[in-house]
């Protein structure tokens, strides 16, 4: 329960940063926007490189909770081949400080999520 509380304090305000991007996603069209997105996206690489079997699960949570607002941060920022490869390379690192803890069904999200930002990243060329 300390662990769940202490990632939820420090992961919810790069959260928020990500949701507050996700919400207005015109803006990553412009380089202060394009700047803030790539900072958040690299703020949640670190988390996941952070990530320690004792914190895996609540930190798994968090970004599953994440993933909608991350798909929206790609999608507009497909013309900025930083932030693309940004969100390729931050869904590669989740798979691999994750996928050896997660159940079937956790597994079954993670794929799901990692064929969408492909897919997301084919569409845009």
């Amino acid at each position: 329960a300390q662990c769940q509380e202490y990632i939820a304090r420090v992961l919810s305000p790069v959260g928020r940063v990500l949701q507050a991007v996700a919400a207005e996603p015109g803006l990553i069209q412009h380089p202060g926007g394009e700047a803030r997105a790539i900072a958040v996206v690299e703020a949640l690489r670190g988390a996941v490189r952070a990530t320690i079997a004792r914190s895996q699960a609540p930190v798994f949570d968090f970004f599953v909770a994440c993933f909608d607002s991350l798909l929206i941060v790609q999608s507009a920022g497909t013309g900025s081949a930083q932030i693309s490869r940004l969100v390729l390379r931050l869904t590669e690192e989740i798979v691999a400080a994750q996928a050896c803890f997660l159940c079937s069904a956790q597994q079954a999200i993670l794929c799901r999520h990692c064929l969408r930002v492909v897919n997301v990243y084919a569409i845009s060329g």
